[in-house]
């Protein structure tokens, strides 16, 4: 772990600045407590609430977070972060083989700070992958630059939409324009 965070300005300070104002990290196995599920739902909702757009998918998604959080599911784990035993958000992941996959997870964004738990979750992850001796995590997708500062390596992704129809095709690209997981640099694939 030393090696993964020697990669990262300010890990260190960030890590004693967390831990002193109170931060906490548990690693839950199979599934949420009925509490922390309720704590998920309202971080979800602080997400979207700062979206510039509402996208059709996001209640299909925090359903389905809901859902895979409260089944016991062998193999996976909740990385939850809290501040005086407050959550302040988590990260799901599956352990399938040698790798660790994240599924979902969502931080309160209506918080003016978290002291850097976003950043220290990727240690966690990081720690829990090297203790079980896994080759590799899998992130998911990388649209902010915490993330994309926190991870490694990047494999490239493109976003499709197929319409026969030229019309469609033109909207919905102006459309994604405009919205933070379409952005300039993924708009150069299209």
């Amino acid at each position: 772990i030393k090696a993964y965070t020697g990669n990262y300005k300010n890990l260190k300070r960030k890590l004693k600045r967390f831990k002193n104002k109170g931060g906490t990290f548990e690693i839950i196995p199979t599934h949420l407590s009925e509490s922390d599920l309720s704590e998920v739902k309202r971080c979800f909702i602080a997400t979207s609430q700062k979206s510039i757009f509402y996208l059709p998918y996001q209640d299909l998604y925090l359903n389905s977070a809901l859902t895979t959080s409260k089944s016991p599911v062998n193999n996976a784990f909740y990385f939850v972060a809290r501040l005086n035993n407050e959550f302040l958000g988590y990260q799901a992941a599956l352990k399938t083989g040698n790798r660790l996959n994240a599924l979902h997870g969502a931080f309160d964004r209506q918080r003016k700070t978290t002291f850097h738990a976003y950043d220290i979750l990727f240690i966690k992850m990081t720690e829990f992958a090297i203790e079980n001796q896994l080759a590799s995590i899998d992130f998911g997708s990388v649209i902010n630059d915490t993330k994309k500062k926190m991870v490694n390596k990047t494999i490239d992704m493109s976003y499709y939409l197929l319409s026969k129809h030229s019309v469609i095709r033109h909207f919905f690209n102006q459309f994604l324009k405009k919205t933070k997981i379409q952005g300039k640099d993924q708009l150069k694939y299209l």
